[in-house]
């Protein structure tokens, strides 16, 4: 196991490193965290579920031969099925849902107000209660394929809406009405010593890159992302977060990613960008460090959320 580890190392290195959504290691961390939450009676549902889905030949082939003694095949499942939704994702098809990933809060700096998002009924918010339902109440014969596909959906959405930049759109003498800066997509930082980024990638990869760039993901970040899991939770138990007893809705989540988006990711605008690699602004010495830490605290607490989301569905 640690060879398979130190091998995966270079897709979990400090961002510096990185060249490439959370990635495939950030959902595949919160899916396991989540995973080994449940009791042995919810896994038995759970897998019995994911089953039924489109993509579970394939990955019961990627699962190898020989067993992973500290990855058992449910969970391993359920980490692959985190990345579905990023898989299929197409604006061209609306079938895959592609507005379900984001809640476009708009930031509008001094002062930040609160403002409503702008497709109520379309994004994140609504994405993680039709996939809760989906789950919990499509069960006749006919329809087990899509609650397979709508569970591997909320695995996914709980994840994306604890991502700050899945949280906001910031408006100002560069980003204008309607698109802003697209949740950081459309803003160029670099990291010191490092080489230009999206500022929303930047937050995307903080537990590392390698799933968009390989197909299927290699079985080396699938145990690393496992392993990380476990550090997380070791962590961070429920009783040292508040959080979970203070916000309990998927609203009140993505209210925290926006906070999160204003004080940390955009540093309240005084976070030097380009609109272009070549014109990127360099980032705070401290940036990535506390980045990092908000990151993990966050993966925390969408993995115990994902956890109950799953159990009350599995209800």
């Amino acid at each position: 196991m640690r060879k398979i580890l130190l091998a995966c190392s270079i897709f979990l290195l400090p961002l510096s490193t990185r060249s490439l959504a959370w990635s495939a290691p950030g959902h595949m961390i919160a899916a396991s965290f989540a995973y080994d939450q449940l009791t042995e009676v919810e896994r038995a549902k759970f897998d019995d579920i994911l089953k039924n889905h489109t993509k579970f030949a394939v990955w019961q082939k990627q699962y190898p031969e020989a067993g992973l003694p500290d990855l058992p095949r449910g969970k391993f499942y359920a980490m692959l099925a985190s990345l579905y939704a990023d898989e299929i994702r197409s604006h061209d098809n609306p079938e895959t849902f592609s507005e379900w990933h984001y809640v476009d809060y708009p930031l509008i700096p001094p002062d930040f107000p609160m403002k409503p998002a702008p497709k109520p009924g379309d994004d994140v918010l609504a994405g993680i209660a039709k996939s809760s339902r989906a789950v919990q109440h499509l069960t006749k014969n006919f329809d087990v394929r899509t609650r397979a596909k709508m569970l591997s959906y909320l695995l996914h959405l709980v994840g994306d809406v604890h991502q700050p930049m899945h949280c906001e759109t910031l408006f100002d003498e560069n980003f204008k009405t309607p698109e802003g800066d697209r949740g950081g997509n459309n803003a160029w930082v670099k990291p010191p010593g490092g080489h230009a980024i999206k500022l929303h990638a930047f937050w995307d990869q903080l537990f590392g890159s390698g799933g968009q760039l390989f197909r299927p993901v290699p079985l080396t970040i699938v145990l690393a992302s496992d392993h990380r899991a476990k550090e997380i939770a070791t962590k961070f138990p429920r009783t040292a977060l508040p959080e979970l007893t203070e916000h309990k809705t998927p609203e009140s989540w993505s209210l925290e990613s926006r906070a999160f988006a204003i004080s940390d990711g955009w540093r309240k605008h005084t976070i030097a960008y380009g609109l272009t690699a070549a014109t990127a602004g360099e980032l705070p010495a401290d940036y990535e460090e506390k980045a990092l830490a908000i990151a993990e605290r966050q993966i925390a607490l969408a993995g115990y959320r994902l956890t109950d989301e799953v159990r009350a569905a599995l209800k």
